[in-house]
C-alpha cells in the first residue's frame, strides 16, 4: 500500500506510524493517509492539561524534561485523514507532535492520536512489557521521496525484501534509519516516540518510553 504524506515538521513520525499499521474500516481498507500540519509550531512553551484538552480535544501523557537531558523545544497539532481504496474520506484524527532537544542539540519527536479503528501493531517489534503496556520497538530504513518520484528496479528489490519502507511526500530523496517506539494506553490512546540517525539505542528511547507512561494524568 502506498503512502502519501504531506511532510513538514511532524510528518516524518506520522509516516513511520502509518507505515506501521494496518487499518480496517467497514470492510474497506485504507488506501492512504494524509497527514498535515502548519511548518510553525502550535506550541512554543510546554502546554497545559487544559490547553491540551481544549485545543486537542483529550489529554496525552507528556513530559516536559527527560532524565537524558532531552527537553520540550515546541509542538505542533495536526490532523491524519484515512482515505479508503475508493477515494472516500474515513473521518479526521487529531495528533500532536513534540519535538525534543537534548544538550547536544539532537532530536527525537513524540507523536501522540487517539487509536485509529483496526489498528494493528509491527509483528515483528522487540516487546516489553511495562505497567500492563507493551512497548514496542522497531528499527527501519525509510527512502523519503517527492510525489512523483518513479520506483527503481533497486527500490522494488529493496522493498519487497522490507530492507527499505518507501514514503511518498518529501521534497527532496532522502535516507534515514528510524527507530521508534509505539504503545496504545488503557484510554485508547497510541504513542510513539521517534528518532531518526541518532546515537540513542534500543535502551535509550525505551526507558523515554517508559517516563511517558509514568506521567500518568
Amino acid at each position: 500500500m502506498k503512502k502519501r504524506f504531506s511532510l513538514k515538521s511532524v510528518a516524518i513520525l506520522a509516516a513511520v506510524l502509518c507505515l506501521t499499521t494496518v487499518t480496517v474500516f467497514a470492510a474497506t481498507r485504507v488506501s492512504q493517509y494524509i497527514s498535515t500540519s502548519s511548518s510553525k509550531p502550535t506550541y512554543t512553551s510546554f502546554p497545559t492539561k487544559e490547553v491540551l484538552q481544549k485545543d486537542l480535544g483529550f489529554v496525552p501523557n507528556s513530559v516536559e524534561t527527560f532524565s537524558n537531558s532531552y527537553t520540550f523545544h515546541e509542538a505542533v497539532i495536526g490532523n491524519t485523514t484515512p482515505v479508503d481504496e475508493n477515494g472516500k474520506k474515513m473521518g479526521i484524527y487529531k495528533f500532536i507532535s513534540y519535538t525534543y532537544v537534548s544538550d547536544k542539540g539532537e532530536k527525537v519527536n513524540v507523536y501522540v492520536n487517539k487509536q485509529l479503528p483496526g489498528a494493528t501493531s509491527d509483528s515483528k517489534a522487540a516487546k516489553t512489557d511495562y505497567k500492563s503496556i507493551t512497548l514496542l520497538y522497531s528499527s527501519q530504513k525509510y527512502k523519503f521521496v517527492p510525489a512523483d518520484y518513479k520506483l527503481t528496479e533497486e527500490d522494488k528489490k529493496a522493498q519487497k525484501s522490507g530492507d527499505i519502507e518507501v514514503t511518498y511526500g518529501s521534497d527532496t530523496v532522502r535516507n534515514s534509519i528510524v527507530q521508534n517506539v509505539t504503545w496504545t494506553n488503557s484510554d485508547k490512546i497510541s504513542y510513539g516516540l521517534m528518532a531518526s540517525d541518532s546515537n540513542l539505542k534500543q535502551d535509550d528511547l525505551t526507558a523515554m518510553a517508559k517516563e511517558i507512561v509514568d506521567k500518568n494524568k
